[in-house]
């Protein structure tokens, strides 16, 4: 199994707290916040220390930040206040092996937890910089009227942007071209669309954008349109 990555859907997973009540990740997509994972193998009370000192800059740009010891519970926690942040349990290290950490590591997912982000190591200022870049492109708005669509941010990674692109530029175009029925197949309309296509032909070319497909979009129209 592949790891995740930035534009994957968050594994479905729910982790105990320090009183060993059951944190489930999907309740956290109602409060429209990204959310900050930071691995540690830390004992318990050290990470809840350093991410005290940290969880006023996340709250700043409203991103929730949560501690995840990988391992047991090392002991009792201190109570802390209610702007500490939350501190974790993963004793089987589920998501150190979905996110392929070795030791530390840290992870941003968006409002709609999909991953934003993340890298191994324990610096959060990468992190707090995406939860900014996320805060800035989300200014509250007034709509009156939309469009039936969703928008999906970071369906391809930069690089596979790159090789698409490469690949259109040095591709046999068809321009203007229309799918109708399967009866009519396709023909060229100008006065309806205009644009130059090129198909996908390239075996591992086809095979990135299926599995992206697969794993990134199609959980995400599940999730907004049924």
């Amino acid at each position: 199994m592949s790891t995740l990555g930035a534009g994957d859907n968050m594994v479905r997973l729910a982790l105990p707290d320090k009183a060993g009540t059951l944190f489930h990740f999907a309740d956290q997509a109602h409060s429209g916040q990204p959310v900050v994972l930071c691995l540690r193998e830390a004992p318990a009370e050290t990470l809840a220390d350093d991410m005290a000192r940290r969880v006023a800059d996340f709250s700043a740009v409203e991103a929730a930040l949560f501690g995840v010891i990988q391992g047991g519970q090392d002991g009792a926690l201190a109570a802390g206040s209610e702007a500490s942040p939350r501190i974790l349990f993963d004793p089987e290290r589920r998501l150190a092996t979905a996110f392929g950490f070795s030791e530390a590591g840290v992870i941003v997912l968006d409002a709609d937890l999909r991953v934003a982000t993340c890298y191994a190591g324990a610096d959060p200022g990468p992190a707090l910089a995406m939860c900014q870049r996320i805060f800035a492109r989300t200014t509250p708005d007034t709509l009156r009227a939309q469009a039936p669509v969703h928008l999906v941010h970071d369906f391809l990674e930069p690089d596979l942007c790159r090789r698409l692109i490469d690949y259109w530029k040095a591709g046999e175009k068809k321009s203007d071209v229309v799918a109708l029925s399967s009866a009519e197949k396709s023909r060229t309309l100008p006065d309806l669309k205009t644009r130059a296509d090129v198909r996908v032909s390239d075996p591992d070319l086809k095979t990135a954008l299926q599995e992206r497909l697969a794993r990134r979009l199609a959980p995400e129209v599940f999730k907004v349109f049924n």
